[in-house]
């Protein structure tokens, strides 16, 4: 969204058979190493985390509803869930985030589920509250 006026206009310039000199400076560049090399870290980082939390909710045997106040992530059968108890009521969501599938964490400070890949986040009873994610977390009856 950032440079979505930008390629706005480089569109339009190409469509009209020319290309505005400036625009090369944001289009035009050629990956360094180095980036390169970043981008493949934070891919690694990223697949670690999604197999890591995976892993972790489908060793969880806890059934015991979460404290006042507290989340967790466990398994029905071999699908990830979220519980969480929030005023008095105990609620379960898919713990997998509609994004990219990454496995959610309980924020103890905003009372939320987070998703470590990309920074979704979703209330207790799996609203979206912002991030890339466009749907909430699916509803376990």
């Amino acid at each position: 969204m950032t440079n979505g006026v930008a390629a706005a206009h480089d569109l339009a310039a190409r469509i009209l058979g020319g290309r505005a000199e400036w625009m090369k400076t944001l289009f035009d560049r050629a990956p360094s190493a180095k980036g390169t090399l970043g981008l493949a870290e934070r891919g690694a980082h990223t697949a670690a985390r999604l197999t890591s939390e995976w892993g972790k909710a489908l060793s969880h045997t806890d059934d015991a509803p979460p404290a006042e106040g507290e989340g967790r992530v466990g398994r029905d059968g071999v699908h990830p869930v979220a519980t969480s108890t929030l005023g008095g009521t105990t609620r379960t969501v898919s713990a997998v985030c509609p994004h990219l599938g990454g496995v959610v964490v309980w924020n103890d400070e905003s009372c939320s589920w987070d998703c470590p890949l990309h920074a979704s986040r979703f209330e207790a009873d799996g609203t979206r509250i912002e991030g890339p994610a466009t749907t909430g977390l699916a509803r376990v009856p």
